[in-house]
């Protein structure tokens, strides 16, 4: 892998971020592919089943919660946060 040499003097003014923008653009301190919740198991209540066995995944609006694994179901969940 080519080593690149970034110095601030080789960009004008209007091209230089902030510390802030740049956590923006990058997405926070999280690295990419590494989402907020745990992907570990969890349990769900799904009506007329009972309790049953689940994953932690993050869904479309960017909340952890605790999708049934046999039923399509999903619940917002605590113990899903990392």
């Amino acid at each position: 892998m080519k080593n690149l040499n970034l110095e601030v003097s080789a960009f004008t003014q209007g091209e230089v971020l902030t510390r802030s923008e740049l956590k923006n653009v990058l997405g926070g301190s999280e690295p990419i592919g590494v989402g907020r919740c745990s992907s570990g198991s969890c349990t769900i209540d799904v009506s007329g089943h009972g309790s049953q066995p689940g994953v932690c995944e993050t869904n479309s609006q960017d909340k952890c919660v605790c999708r049934a694994l046999d039923y399509p179901s999903s619940a917002l969940d605590n113990n899903c946060v990392k």
